[in-house]
């Protein structure tokens, strides 16, 4: 059985996007299936912070958090995408940054990732 983590990054191919392709993914809300999406551009309307294929070995070029919006995969949905590895301890430092400072989540939204990025670091620190 599949287990989903903060900074989990998934392939998935039904991610709703048009044009409809496969993208890169990284959950930062486990339990509501939370994710941003990785783009090759920045683009300031989706407010993104940039992730280095140096630091992410199984990205295949250097690549934008966008941070202005999480999307929802289904569970069906989830259990199709493919994972890929997990974000450097950086990028989910610089995720929790921006989302902190956000203008564009809602405060429900940044609550909610910001506790659940928090209570990752936790469980982490006590493995």
């Amino acid at each position: 059985m599949k287990t989903l983590q903060v900074g989990d990054v998934y392939l998935s191919n039904d991610i709703k996007i048009i044009p409809p392709k496969p993208k890169l993914c990284i959950c930062v809300h486990p339990a509501g299936l939370w994710f941003f999406l990785i783009n090759t551009e920045n683009r300031n309307m989706y407010d993104c912070i940039p992730i280095f294929k140096e630091n992410n070995p199984f990205l295949h070029y250097d690549g934008f958090i966008s941070t202005h919006l999480p999307f929802t995969l289904k569970q069906d949905e989830w259990e199709k995408a493919k994972c890929l590895g997990r974000v450097s301890e950086i990028d989910i430092g610089n995720i929790l940054n921006k989302v902190n400072k956000s203008k564009f989540l809602t405060p429900n939204q940044k609550r909610s990732i910001i506790d659940s990025i928090s209570q990752w670091r936790i469980d982490s620190n006590s493995r």
